[in-house]
C-alpha cells in the first residue's frame, strides 16, 4: 500500500511540473507533457494516454531500478494489466519515439523484468524573468547577470506613463483543431486565409474561413508528410492568391490560383517559378499581373527581391544586398503608401535589418537594425510596422521611432498580419495551441510600464563594482554603454554595418575591451582609446588586478593565450596552447584547449602551474567571453536557445 502511494504521489509530480515544463528533450528527441507530444526529426506525433504515462513514470526515474510491476502499479494502478497489454503499450511507446527493431535505443531491458530510459533526459523550464533577477544579491549572482543578459533585455522602471500601444478589443476567429500559422485578410477584409494542420497530420495546407461566421474549407492539402503550402498573399483585388509550396528539402514552388470568396475554392491553380536552393519567402502582390517574392535567382547567390510579371514571366530584380554577406527574406508590401518593408539578414553576426523600399522614388533606406532576425512583420498604418521582436510585438514608424505594445495579460504572439488602420491579426498561443485573433493598438499613454525602445545584448558586469558594460541597438544605431548604478552613459557609437564579435569589462569598470572587424581595442568609460591592434581574436579577460589582458589569439593557425601588459602593451606573453582566457578573482587564468575534435578546461594557477581539468560539457556555438565565468571556483554557463536557457554551474574542486 505503502509503495502504491509513493507511486502514485510520483505520479502527480510528474504532471504537476508538466505545468512549468517547456520541453524535456534527450538525443534528438524533445518531449512536450503538458501536450504529451514527441517531436522527432522535425515531426510531430501525439501518444496515447497510457504510453504517455509510461515515458512520463521513466523521465521521473530515470536513476533508479524500475520494474514492469512498478510501471504498472503507477500506470493501471489497482486495475492491473496482463502481459500482452503492457508489451503492446511499451510497443506502441517505443514506436512513437522511433525504435523499430532491437538493440533498443531509448526504452532499454538492462535486466529482466527492468525498463530504463537510456538517454539522459533534459527539462528545459519556461524562462521566468522576475526569478533571475532575484539572483542578483552577491558576486556569483552578478555573474549569472552578465552570463544571461547576453541575450536579454535590460529593463528600467520609467515614470508611470509612457508612450505606446496598447491591445484592446481582442476577437477571436479561429477555433479550430490543430495548429494555425501566418494569416491573411482579403481586401475586403471579409475572408481569412491561413495555414493549418491538424493534429494528427505532419504536413501543412491552407484553409480560408469568413470572417463572422463559422464557415471555412481546405483550399489545398498537403499531401507530402514533410510539405508546407505556406505564406498566402492576396491580390489588391482579392481574386487571386498566392503562396509558396515547399518541403526545404527536395521542391520548392511559388504557386498562384483564382480564389473564388463565394464557395471558398480554388480554381486553375498552377506554378510561377521554381526556387533556386529550394527557397522563396514572403510573395506580395503588387498589382494583379505582378509579384514579388524574395527569393535567389542563381544557385550560393543572395537572397534577393525580385518582381515577377505573370503575363511575360518577366523578372525584375527591386533591391538586392550591397554585400554578399547580407540577403532579403521577409517582404511586407502597403499598397496604398507604395512602400514596401523587407528584412535583411546578416549571416556575420546573426543580426537583421529592417529596411524600407519607396517605389515612389525608388529609394532604399534603413529603419532599424536587430541583433537577432526576426521573422514577421506587418503593416500598422501608412505610417508605422508593426514587427515580431524577440519576445514582444513592437511598433516602428517611418522615422525610425519604437514604440512597445502592451497586453492586458502575457501570452505568446506571433506571425502579425495587415487588416486596417490600427488593426492587425496575429497568432496566439504556444506550439499545438494556438489560434488566430484580431485586435485594436490604440496609440497614447500606457500605464505602469517597465519598457525601453532599445534592444541590449552581449552584456559583461564588473565583478568589484557591478558596473555593467553592453552593446544596444537604439533606433537602428550600435553603441557601446556603460551603466552605473542606475545611470547609463553612451561610450561609443558604431556605424550601421559593424559588428561587435565580444566584449570584456575591467574588475572595477574603468576599462571595456572589445573585439570589431579582427581589431581588438581597448577604451576607457569616457571612449578614449587605449590600445588597438589587428588581430584573430578568440576570447579574452581582464586579470584580477587591471594590469594585464589575457587574449586567445590565432597565429599561423594556432591557438594561444597570451598576456599583454596594459601599462606596456609592446610587452607580449604567451603563457600556453589554448582559446577563451577567462581570469579569476584569485589570479588563476582557466581557459579552453582542443583535442581530437573534442574541447577540454584547463586552469593555468597563479604560480604559473598548467592543469587539465575536463571535457567541456558547454556547447562551443556561438561563444564568446560573456557566455561563461569563472567565481569562486566555480564554472557557470548557459544552456538552451531562446526560452529555453538554463544556467548551469559546475564545481571545479571535485
Amino acid at each position: 500500500m505503502e509503495d502504491n502511494k509513493k507511486n502514485k504521489s510520483e505520479k502527480e509530480l510528474s504532471l504537476s511540473d508538466a505545468r512549468e515544463i517547456k520541453f524535456i528533450s534527450f538525443e534528438d528527441l524533445r518531449y512536450y507533457p503538458k501536450v504529451s507530444k514527441i517531436s522527432r526529426k522535425k515531426k510531430l506525433s501525439a501518444l496515447t494516454a497510457k504510453p504517455a504515462q509510461i515515458l512520463n513514470f521513466l523521465i521521473i526515474n530515470q536513476h533508479k531500478a524500475i520494474t514492469r510491476q512498478d510501471i504498472i502499479a503507477n500506470v493501471w494502478e489497482e486495475k492491473g494489466c496482463t502481459d500482452e497489454n503492457f508489451h503492446k503499450t511499451i510497443g506502441v511507446l517505443r514506436k512513437e519515439l522511433g525504435d523499430s527493431q532491437k538493440p533498443w535505443r531509448y526504452i532499454t531491458n538492462p535486466t529482466k523484468n527492468h525498463y530504463a530510459l537510456a538517454p539522459k533526459a533534459k527539462v528545459h523550464y519556461v524562462f521566468c524573468r522576475n526569478k533571475f533577477w532575484q539572483l542578483t544579491r552577491s558576486l556569483a549572482a552578478f555573474l549569472v547577470v552578465g552570463v544571461m543578459v547576453a541575450t536579454a533585455i535590460l529593463r528600467i522602471q520609467t515614470a508611470d506613463k509612457v508612450a505606446g500601444y496598447k491591445a484592446v478589443d481582442f476577437e477571436l476567429l479561429t477555433d479550430l483543431e490543430g495548429e494555425v500559422e501566418r494569416a491573411v485578410v482579403s481586401p475586403d477584409k471579409s475572408i481569412l486565409v491561413f495555414m493549418h494542420r491538424l493534429n494528427h497530420q505532419l504536413g501543412w495546407g491552407l484553409r480560408a474561413l469568413r470572417i463572422g461566421t463559422e464557415e471555412s474549407k481546405i483550399l489545398v492539402n498537403s499531401n507530402d508528410s514533410q510539405g508546407y503550402h505556406t505564406e498566402p498573399s492576396f491580390s489588391p483585388s482579392g481574386r487571386q492568391i498566392a503562396w509558396v509550396k515547399t518541403d526545404y528539402r527536395s521542391y520548392c514552388e511559388i504557386m498562384i490560383a483564382d480564389f473564388h470568396s463565394a464557395s471558398l475554392s480554388l480554381s486553375n491553380s498552377r506554378s510561377i517559378s521554381g526556387c533556386v536552393n529550394r527557397w522563396a519567402r514572403t510573395p506580395q502582390w503588387r498589382t494583379e499581373s505582378s509579384l514579388m517574392v524574395a527569393m535567389s535567382e542563381k544557385v550560393n547567390s543572395t537572397k534577393e527581391i525580385t518582381e515577377i510579371d505573370l503575363l511575360t514571366n518577366e523578372r525584375n530584380v527591386i533591391t538586392s544586398p550591397g554585400r554578399s554577406d547580407h540577403g532579403n527574406y521577409g517582404i511586407f508590401f502597403n499598397l496604398a503608401n507604395n512602400k514596401l518593408a523587407y528584412l535583411r539578414s546578416s549571416m556575420v553576426d546573426s543580426g537583421s535589418e529592417l529596411r524600407i523600399f519607396d517605389f515612389s522614388n525608388n529609394s532604399d533606406s534603413l529603419l532599424k537594425l536587430y541583433s537577432y532576425q526576426p521573422y514577421s512583420a506587418a503593416w500598422l498604418n501608412s505610417e508605422s510596422i508593426l514587427i515580431k521582436g524577440k519576445r514582444k510585438f513592437e511598433v516602428i514608424n517611418l522615422e525610425g521611432k519604437t514604440s512597445q505594445v502592451y497586453f492586458d495579460k502575457a501570452h505568446q504572439q506571433s506571425f502579425p498580419f495587415s487588416i486596417d488602420n490600427n488593426r492587425v491579426g496575429y497568432v496566439r498561443g504556444r506550439l499545438v495551441d494556438n489560434d488566430i485573433f484580431i485586435v485594436n493598438l490604440t496609440n497614447g499613454k500606457i500605464d505602469n510600464s517597465l519598457s525601453l525602445p532599445t534592444h541590449d545584448y552581449r552584456a559583461v558586469i564588473a565583478k568589484y563594482t557591478g558596473d555593467i558594460g553592453y552593446m544596444s541597438l537604439h533606433d537602428g544605431k550600435r553603441q557601446l554603454l556603460l551603466r552605473k548604478g542606475s545611470i547609463s552613459s553612451k561610450v561609443l557609437g558604431f556605424d550601421e554595418y559593424a559588428g561587435v564579435e565580444d566584449i570584456a569589462i575591467a574588475v572595477d569598470g574603468t576599462l571595456l575591451a572589445f573585439n570589431k572587424n579582427a581589431q581588438l581595442n581597448i577604451v576607457d568609460s569616457s571612449g578614449d582609446l587605449k590600445f588597438s591592434r589587428s588581430m584573430i581574436v578568440k576570447g579574452f579577460s581582464f586579470s584580477h588586478d587591471n594590469k594585464a589582458l589575457f587574449v586567445g589569439v590565432k597565429e599561423n593557425d594556432k591557438l594561444k593565450v597570451k598576456k599583454i601588459d596594459l601599462a606596456d602593451p609592446t610587452k607580449e606573453t604567451i603563457l600556453t596552447d589554448g582559446f577563451m582566457p577567462k581570469a579569476t578573482e584569485n589570479g588563476d587564468v582557466y581557459f579552453f584547449r582542443q583535442k581530437e575534435n573534442k574541447n577540454y578546461l584547463y586552469q593555468i594557477s597563479s604560480d604559473g602551474i598548467i592543469d587539465e581539468l575536463f571535457e567541456t560539457p558547454m556547447s562551443f556555438v556561438n561563444l564568446n567571453s560573456n557566455s561563461f565565468d569563472v567565481i569562486n571556483n566555480r564554472l557557470f554557463y548557459v544552456e538552451g536557445n531562446g526560452e529555453s536557457k538554463m544556467l548551469v554551474s559546475k564545481d571545479l574542486s571535485s
